[in-house]
């Protein structure tokens, strides 16, 4: 899912914001991670969607994403700018869809 801002995306029907640094990230290696470590790759996306408080959600993505930084290789790894911060996950309700970072 593409959004007007690149820092904004619709989380209310499941979708991802594919400009979103994290999610060009994760499309760039998907099949490396699927392949290979799709553990990791499920966790990411389960933290993300889950109904958790947002502190506790951001605290796992980025462990996660830390964990991923020792295991893959270095072309694949995820650089420290893509640990994401609670408006990452900020979901407010606009007149037209639900908008949120990632």
């Amino acid at each position: 899912m593409e959004s007007v801002d690149a820092n904004k995306a619709v989380l209310g029907n499941g979708s991802f914001n594919i400009l979103h640094p994290l999610i060009k990230w994760y499309l760039n290696n998907a099949e490396l991670i699927r392949k290979d470590f799709a553990y990791y790759g499920y966790q990411l996306f389960n933290e993300l969607l889950s109904d958790a408080a947002s502190q506790s959600r951001v605290v796992a993505v980025n462990e996660i994403l830390e964990r991923l930084q020792v295991l893959l290789p270095t072309n694949a790894k995820p650089s420290v700018d893509l640990n994401i911060t609670e408006d990452d996950l900020l979901v407010k309700k606009s007149a037209t869809f639900l908008e949120g970072r990632i």
